[in-house]
């Protein structure tokens, strides 16, 4: 028989994994968490910092105890600031597409009262996505979900028709307790 007839099912079935793996593969590097930097002497997941906040103490840090995947999460606190916002890098898109973002989140107050947590994506045109005032693309659902297991939540949004960028913003807000809020596993994908 002739090399050729039992090659091309081998090169049909590496170009379908090659294709398949390019499909998974998040638009933001920096989504698991996994390179750790230092930063004022405090060790924070490579990508992320503290955008709007006043906290007395690290705001974030890299968690290594409690993960959802691999060897480290990103811990925001809410103890000191009333309103924290932390960011990811910039991450080039393309405009008038649909973007998936998933996120996996683990909460714990102080008490029995979950902190607040928000997802939205700020765009190059135009600022924040969903707008303010909007319901956020992901946010805490129940006051009592307090540190019960890890949640992989989804939302899928459109990028406006001249957006080249965007960045991930994570709001953190104490609800009458302090405690933290841990993020890991954040995916963004073009939905296909």
């Amino acid at each position: 028989m002739n090399a050729l007839f039992y090659l091309k099912p081998i090169a049909v079935c590496l170009l379908m994994t090659t294709a398949i793996a390019a499909a998974q593969e998040s638009l933001l590097k920096e989504g698991d968490m996994e390179v750790i930097e230092e930063t004022d002497g405090v060790s924070v997941p490579r990508g992320w910092s503290v955008l709007k906040g006043e906290a007395t103490v690290p705001a974030i840090e890299a968690e290594a105890g409690t993960v959802h995947e691999g060897s480290h999460a990103l811990k925001v606190a809410t103890a000191e600031s009333p309103l924290l916002w932390v960011r990811s890098r910039q991450v080039v898109v393309q405009p008038d597409t649909e973007y998936e973002l998933s996120v996996a989140i683990l909460t714990q107050g102080a008490g029995t009262v979950t902190p607040f947590y928000g997802i939205r994506v700020y765009e190059s045109d135009g600022g924040w996505n969903p707008k303010d005032g909007q319901p956020y693309l992901i946010q805490r659902e129940s006051l009592r979900d307090n540190g019960k297991d890890w949640q992989v939540k989804t939302a899928r949004f459109h990028t406006r028709s001249n957006t080249k960028w965007l960045y991930i913003g994570l709001l953190t807000r104490p609800e009458k307790q302090q405690g933290f809020v841990l993020f890991d596993s954040i995916i963004l994908q073009p939905v296909l």
